[in-house]
């Protein structure tokens, strides 16, 4: 297997909605839903053609929310975390497709060090020091 590869979020996303510091636009917010959706369509497929050019077989999403692109991303083993997800967890939720509901930090502090994933999407709080704390992290637990 290749190396991994990493994908940062292109900021489309709901947490305006919740008052989440970082974000100064959002389409569903604004009335286009249609934007969203086209947004995460192409996120998912470039997760999905890299996925499929490095063979990931895991595959880790930081900030899922609503899980749009989540769920549309084709990987056999997916962790999501978020600390407050958009949608029901249970109807999605498997052996091969855990959520948890926790921050990053959280999520990060209590992962076994030798966890490693194949493909890392980080799309969580669009702060600098909360996506450099993300960053090392998840470098922590690559390829």
């Amino acid at each position: 297997m290749q190396a991994g590869w990493w994908a940062y979020g292109d900021g489309v996303e709901a947490r305006a909605q919740r008052g989440r510091p970082g974000i100064s636009r959002c389409p569903v917010a604004a009335g286009s839903p249609d934007l969203w959706l086209e947004q995460a369509e192409v996120t998912a497929g470039r997760l999905n053609r890299l996925a499929d050019a490095v063979g990931a077989r895991s595959y880790l999403e930081i900030g899922v929310e609503t899980g749009v692109t989540f769920d549309r991303v084709r990987v056999a083993e997916r962790t999501a975390v978020d600390p407050i997800f958009l949608f029901d967890i249970t109807q999605h939720a498997s052996e091969d497709t855990i959520f948890a509901q926790t921050t990053s930090d959280e999520f990060f502090a209590g992962l076994p060090a030798a966890k490693q994933y194949d493909l890392i999407f980080v799309d969580g709080l669009h702060t600098f020091e909360q996506t450099y704390r993300d960053l090392c992290n998840c470098l922590l637990h690559s390829h």
